[in-house]
Formats: structure tokens, sequence, C-alpha cells
């Protein structure tokens, strides 16, 4: 049996609630003086104070009306219909009413009295400047006029930013129409730190891995994001790798750009692979832009764009003999979307990469036969969270990979190990086209705390293929099938405890001759 744990992964933890909507303090409608139920003429109806719609939207609402007897009870019902008009395109605090008046013709005035933002205030800040929050919330809104999913996007954007929660609470401004806004803001010092264990390494460059993290906020400026990381493999001769970020808005819209340097290296530890020395170091540069395309309550979505720089360096004896040597650029656009409900939870991404040019497949110490850095490759990733009863619920998940040539060995898809085939060790196989699909049932038998202790079962599969495959590239055949049951620890958001027990099905033994295997993940965040 063999030890391994993973603490990234997603869909890993309990299914989150639909964010909740704010309390919503709104004008009331401007009295009209009571009337007997006689009735008027309506030749036509007159919209005043209206900026926001177009005439032909306001129409839908009194159009059926104009040309009948109408009594005082349904010319509110009108200006009602007028309201919901408006609302229906957003604008949740705009009110429509009859106002006095003198009908002459049979035309009969509609007056709106649109919303707009009046004063906001700020309270409770502590980490964050509160002008900065302010002008997040502000800046949302196109000449102040309120509109709900605008307020929707500013107060769900504020809400991701690094240990910042915002509540607004609404009551009547001082000038007919204003709505003042009280942004409640609970911040927390915006520095972690985090220690982490799992066991999802190889016996020849050390299964076991323990890592550290750190990260600070409103370093340079409001919201940017420092993270530092670091990770080191046991047993092992040498087995590292850091990693260092850094995040910082571009703009009050949720638009981000991310900076980034990564460096692994290793050494082989057992067999063949000690004696020669076989060691291998790479460097990853990155540069990434992200915006927020949708924020809702029920739907949320990304646009990314990363421009990365890699080489990766493979050498016998040392480092005096080099076996492989790949140097590359590539540009990646990738898209996520997040559905919720109360039924449960989608999440989407898609992603395509293009090569910039680097080692050309003439190189002898090209990774792969074949490869080059024209390559280019699509991945999807999808997954269901459903729930079905209480503490209860299904996760069914489905990755893929397409490529259109041969690709560099770091480009290619790995199936095998916790995050896609549990039963078999982290990457059994390597395909440039591949595919994983998997099934849990997770209960949380504790119905106070259900993230406190959770046991699941699961089944996966998954696939790969190559381009211009060359003859023992797939010794142990080119799919894998794994089934078995584990448990989920969590102390709130403090500590977290995956432990995953996978039989190997299909083929039986895993390359490791190991069965079952057992994946163990411990993560810490203070």
């Amino acid at each position: 049996m063999w030890l391994g744990c993973s603490l990234s992964g997603w869909a890993q933890g309990p299914l989150e609630p639909a964010p909740q909507k704010p309390d919503l303090v709104q004008q009331e409608e401007s009295p009209v003086p009571t009337a007997s139920e006689k009735t008027i003429l309506v030749s036509k109806f007159v919209v005043t104070g209206n900026t926001l719609l177009p005439p032909e939207e306001l129409e839908k609402a009194y159009q059926s009306y104009q040309g009948q007897s109408l009594t005082l009870a349904q010319l509110r019902e009108v200006a009602r219909n007028l309201t919901a008009v408006y609302q229906r395109n957003g604008y949740f605090l705009v009110r429509a009413y009859l106002p006095q008046q003198s009908i002459q013709d049979g035309q009969v005035e509609l007056r709106v009295i649109e919303g707009k933002v009046g004063k906001v205030n700020v309270e409770g800040a502590e980490n964050y400047d509160p002008e900065f929050i302010r002008e997040r919330f502000m800046n949302s809104f196109e000449g102040e006029t309120f509109r709900n999913d605008r307020f929707q996007r500013a107060m769900l954007l504020m809400n991701e930013l690094p240990d910042l929660q915002v509540q607004a609470v609404m009551a009547p401004g001082q000038e007919v129409g204003q709505t003042d806004v009280t942004l409640r803001v609970k911040d927390a010092t915006p520095v972690h730190g985090g220690l982490d264990y799992n066991n999802y390494g190889t016996s020849a460059t050390g299964e076991n891995r323990i890592g550290l993290t750190f990260d600070a906020a409103n370093i340079l400026q409001q919201a940017d994001q420092l993270t530092l990381r670091g990770v080191l493999g046991f047993p092992s001769r040498e087995n590292s790798y850091y990693q260092i970020n850094y995040q910082t808005p571009l703009n009050d819209d949720g638009t981000t750009i991310n900076f980034g340097y990564a460096n692994g290296a290793f050494a082989v530890s057992q067999g063949l692979g000690a004696i020669l020395d076989v060691r291998g170091n790479a460097d990853i540069y990155t540069v990434a832009v992200s915006h927020p395309l949708e924020r809702q309550l029920e739907f949320s979505s990304n646009l990314g764009l990363a421009v990365s720089h890699k080489f990766i360096r493979n050498n016998f004896f040392g480092g005096q003999q080099p076996f492989s040597r790949d140097e590359y650029n590539s540009a990646r656009l990738t898209y996520q979307a997040d559905w919720r409900s109360l039924n449960g939870r989608t999440l989407l991404q898609a992603a395509y990469t293009q090569g910039l040019g680097g080692t050309p497949a003439s190189d002898p110490l090209v990774s792969r036969a074949g490869a080059s850095g024209g390559f280019a490759k699509f991945n999807v990733d999808l997954a269901r969270i459903q729930n079905l009863d209480t503490g209860l619920y299904a996760l069914f998940r489905a990755s893929g990979q397409y490529a259109t040539q041969p690709l560099y060995v770091a480009e290619q898809f790995a199936v095998g190990g916790p995050d896609t085939v549990r039963g078999y060790p982290q990457a059994q196989l390597l395909g440039d086209n591949a595919y994983v699909l998997g099934a849990e049932l997770r209960w949380s038998p504790i119905e106070d705390d259900l993230d406190l202790f959770q046991v699941t079962a699961f089944i996966d599969h998954g696939g790969v293929s190559l381009r211009r495959a060359l003859p023992g590239d797939l010794p142990l055949g080119s799919h894998l099938t794994g089934a078995g049951f584990g448990f989920r620890f969590g102390l709130q958001q403090h500590a977290t405890l995956r432990l995953d027990l996978g039989f190997p099905i299909s083929p039986t033994p895993s390359s490791t001759g190991r069965s079952p295997a057992l994946y163990c993940g411990l993560q810490t965040r203070f």
C-alpha cells in the first residue's frame, strides 16, 4: 500500500450556498386621492420623468388600456404595471404613480421617479481604505442610476477581494427618488500562512510533499496580493518547487493582472535513474490578465489570457549530459463559468492554448519526437454537484484534452492519481489527447456541521492517446479504471483533511504493483 494525499482538485469541498440578496428599502408610492367608482375614458397615457427606457418599452405597460373607460383603481394598476416594466429591466428603485392632475381630452399622466444612489457611507473598514470601497461601489453605476444587475455585480466583486465582506443597507435619501447606501464592512488582516502535506509524488522522486504558503494583500495598493509558496518532497535527494505571484487590480470592474514565476527541480532517487543521476529543472514565467464577465446571484463567468515562457531541461550525471530540453512560449485563453441554485452547482472551464514558437521538432533534445512550438490544444473541465438530500449529494465530473499535433511532455495530459483516476500513482499515463470521467457520492452524517465529516464513495475512468505514437509508448494500455471510498474532515476554514482509498480495477495491478492506493492530504490556513 502506498500513501497519497491531495488538497487541490475542484469540487472537493462542500457545496456553498448561493449568495443572498440584500434587503432593499424602497420608496413608497406617492399618495393618490380617493375617488368613486366613476370611470374616465382614456385616449392616451403620457409618461413624464423617464430617461431610462425607450417609449416602445414603456408602452407594454399601458397600450392595452388606451381607448378604454377606466376606474381609479384600474389607473393605479396601470401605474403598477409601468413600475414592473422598470423592474424587469433591472431598475428596482424606480416608481411610477398617478400625480394629481386635471384630465383633458382623455390624456392621463403617469409620473416616474427614477431611483438614484444618493450618499454612500462606509462603516467598519479597518484594513481597507473606506474611500476605496466607496469608489468601487459607485463606479459600478452609470450616472448614479440604480440598476439591480450593477448593484449585484458591485457587491459580489467586492466580496471576492481578500479578507473583505461587505453588506449594503439601503434607506430613503434626503431628496425625492434618491436612496442612500450604507456599506457595512467586515475585513480581517489580509496576511495568512498555510502548511500542507500530501503524498501524491512518485517513489522515484519522493512520494511525500510538504508545502508552505504565505500570502498578503494591500501591499503596494488596495486589493493587490502577493503569494509565496514552497514545496519539498521526501524522501528524495532533491525535489522542490517554488512559486511567487503578484496580482493587482487594473480597474474598478474586477480586471486584474498577475505576474508569476515558478521553479521546479527533482533528482531521481531510485533504480537506474539514481545510478545515472537523472535530474530535472524547470523555470516558468507567466503574465496573466483576468476579467469578470458576469456576476449574478445564480451565475458568474470569467475570461482570462495568460502568456508564458517555459524552459524545461533534464540531464544525466548530475547535469553534465542533457537528454531533453524544451524552451517555448505559449498563450492560453480561458473561459470559466459557475451556475448555482438550491439544487446544486455546475462548473465549467474551457481553454485554448497556442504555442508561440520554441524548440523545433528537429532538435535532438526535444522531449517528445515530433513536438514543436507551433502546437495547439483544447481543454475542457466540467463538474456537477447535485444536492440529493440534507447532507447527501452527488458529484459528476468530466475533463478532456485534444491536441492538433505531438506535444512537449510538459503540455501532455496526465491520467492517474488523486485528482483523475484513483487507485493508480500520479501520472501513470501521459497523452496528447485524453479524457477523465468520475462519479462520487458524499454523505455528511453530522447535520449541525456538514463540513466537519463526510464519507465518500467514487468510481473514476480515464484514457489517453498520442499523436504519432511510437511502439512502447503506452506499455500498460491507454485506459485506467479505479474505484474506492474516502473521508473528508473540515475544521471551519482553518484545516481540511482528505483520505481516499483507491482500488485499481483495470488494469490491475497499477504500475507500482501496489493495491489499494491510499491518498492523504492535509491543509491548514492561519
